[in-house]
């Protein structure tokens, strides 16, 4: 069911190298280990599945689409997140970087 404070990003990015699925995910699966920002789900997941989610957002490899376009490579990514229970936890994240300065 859809609820208001569970989101979704969508990222195109024009790659000149030619990349698979499976690669923009494994590289994303790595980004997002001991990341207390950023997490990763294998799993389908629906915008009620994210609320609590501690993260910033959550990268959703089930949603990874490569589409080539003569030499290019569009790369479509997913992310959801919180906006509001993981936008406080990550502003509270920030706030104690900035206070260790």
């Amino acid at each position: 069911m859809p609820v208001k404070t569970g989101s979704v990003t969508e990222l195109v990015s024009i790659l000149g190298k030619k990349v698979t699925a499976e690669e923009v995910n494994n590289a994303l699966k790595q980004a997002t280990t001991n990341n207390e920002s950023f997490g990763y789900t294998d799993e389908e997941i629906v915008s009620s599945d994210i609320i609590g989610s501690h993260f910033g957002s959550v990268f959703d490899a089930t949603q990874t689409e490569i589409t080539a376009v003569g030499d290019l490579q569009l790369v479509k990514t997913v992310a959801w997140y919180d906006n509001e229970y993981g936008f406080v936890t990550q502003l509270i994240r920030t706030l104690e970087k900035f206070a260790k300065l």
